[in-house]
């Protein structure tokens, strides 16, 4: 009797761990697309492809399912947003999507003031 619920505690246990993992993984990534949107040579695709390689490298769609990469660049701002799905342990069950958002502002050259 005790079993089956020692069993569901481990299992909620280790899917919330697996969910924070995935929310911490779109945060990054949101945070790497801006950065390198934000450069002065940067462009919404630099910034794409960074989120896409970070989010490669830590483990890509066993970690952050169905992800996509949003990022717009102003003259003022890069802000990206990252959005994915927590793998589950448990077939068929959807967890609540998962959106990170990250803003840099945009580099530029400024001429000096004698």
């Amino acid at each position: 009797m005790i079993f089956p619920a020692v069993m569901m505690l481990i299992f909620g246990v280790i899917q919330g761990a697996l969910y924070y993992h995935a929310s911490d993984v779109a945060r990054h990534a949101a945070y790497a697309a801006a950065n390198a949107a934000s450069a002065h040579t940067g462009s919404e695709g630099t910034g794409q492809a960074a989120a896409a390689s970070f989010i490669s490298q830590l483990g890509g769609e066993r970690v952050l399912a169905g992800s996509t990469i949003a990022v717009a660049r102003s003259m003022e701002m890069a802000t990206a947003t990252v959005t994915g799905r927590s793998v589950s342990l448990v077939p068929g069950l959807e967890l609540p999507l998962i959106s990170q958002s990250a803003q840099a502002p945009v580099e530029r050259w400024v001429p000096s003031v004698p």
